[in-house]
């Protein structure tokens, strides 16, 4: 039985104007006519009468219709909501985050919108440094990356987020125990604390203000490794060490004086948080759903 015929049948009955059924369906009258004239042959009965103008169903045709009615629309409707469903994005997203500053700018909280509308995607979240990011991303471990390191900028595809802004601190107990921190030569007789063993963290700030020392700082190893900025500012507030911090992360407790800021007269260090991916990459819609989604809520 060819559902064709029998939608042509409902939008019929229910009009009772030919024509009016021809510019629903967007068909000539005739062609119409020939569609109900064949379905009237395959049953074996008669569905309308005319009466001038007017088509009116006859008692087969109206039970034809009440039974039919309901099911054909539930036909059309589970068809359309498959199509539709279809269309939604949908997949699972592998996302590398630079943990530190994954609360800075709200992240999360993007994430939960955006699974809310999107009821068919699932993130998996890594948290890690961007050195660790970096690779996964490269190697398709991951699909999109947020972070602030890129050790090969020119793989990636790079959407600004946020500004990241990092200052040198350390705590009123550690000073106490050493002279005055004002010089280079003072920075680097201190116990410091970095990210990586590669001073991905000092290297930085040293090469933006005091370039001529980075080379002596590469000939020696942190006297303290943690790769993450929330266990740096423990240490520090437990008096060992100086270390280059996210400035959101310490806000407080520089307030507070239980942090003190190095070098305040000196400009922080700033760099820009991206969502990330391989420039190769072509992106699923999930992907470029969630990619536009983060990046427009910034």
């Amino acid at each position: 039985m060819d559902i064709n015929k029998l939608r042509t049948f409902l939008i019929a009955a229910e009009s009772g104007d030919l024509q009016a059924t021809a510019r629903s369906i967007f068909r000539t009258q005739p062609a119409v006519t020939q569609q109900l004239q064949k379905l009237e042959r395959e049953l074996g009965i008669q569905l309308f009468e005319k009466k001038g103008k007017r088509l009116i169903l006859t008692c087969q045709g109206m039970e034809l219709f009440e039974r039919i009615r309901q099911p054909l629309q539930d036909v059309e409707t589970g068809v359309d909501e498959v199509l539709n469903r279809e269309k939604e994005a949908h997949g699972t997203i592998r996302v590398g985050i630079v943990d530190d500053h994954a609360v800075a700018c709200n992240l999360f909280d993007r994430f939960a919108h955006f699974c809310a509308e999107n009821p068919r995607v699932n993130i998996e979240v890594t948290l890690s440094t961007s050195k660790s990011i970096e690779p996964m991303l490269l190697e398709n471990h991951l699909d999109l990356a947020v972070l602030v390191y890129l050790a090969q900028p020119d793989f990636f595809i790079r959407h600004y987020l946020t500004p990241a802004t990092h200052v040198p601190v350390c705590s009123p107990k550690y000073l106490k125990r050493r002279r005055a921190i004002k010089t280079c030569a003072d920075v680097l007789e201190c116990d410091l604390i970095d990210q990586d063993p590669d001073w991905w963290c000092w290297a930085d700030w040293l090469g933006e203000h005091f370039p001529k020392a980075v080379a002596t700082l590469r000939k020696r190893s942190p006297r303290l490794t943690v790769t993450n900025y929330p266990s740096m500012k423990t240490t520090l507030l437990a008096g060992f060490g100086i270390a280059v911090l996210p400035e959101y992360l310490v806000e407080d407790e520089l307030k507070k004086g239980s942090l003190v800021r190095l070098f305040p007269r000196k400009k922080s260090m700033q760099f820009d948080l991206t969502l990330a991916h391989r420039h190769t990459k072509v992106l699923r819609k999930c992907e470029q759903q969630l990619l536009q989604y983060v990046v427009r809520s910034r």
